[in-house]
């Protein structure tokens, strides 16, 4: 099963057609959701894997987001993210 979640209803939109259209739509859930909204509504150890890409930059407490993370993790799952960093020497 995956769930995904995004703060963006036509992303989510999207995703439900794309999972209804490849028939993946029972295997799936697609919530219109902040990860800023925590604690999420899952229990602990619930996932065997998790990703994000370019959302954490939003967050407004990183460290209460990971720890949240952690939570609803199972042990020894998955996790991989991908996100904007900016170092001290860059100069556009």
């Amino acid at each position: 099963h995956v769930f995904g979640m995004n703060i963006d209803p036509s992303q989510i939109a999207n995703a439900k057609s794309y999972a209804e259209h490849t028939g993946l739509g029972n295997r799936t859930d697609f919530r219109v959701q902040s990860f800023n909204d925590l604690p999420f509504p899952f229990p602990d150890n619930y996932f065997d894997a998790s990703y994000q890409v370019q959302a954490f930059s939003y967050a407004l407490d990183k460290e209460a987001l990971f720890k949240e993370i952690y939570r609803v993790l199972k042990p020894g799952a998955k996790f991989s993210y991908l996100d904007w960093v900016l170092l001290d020497a860059f100069e556009p």
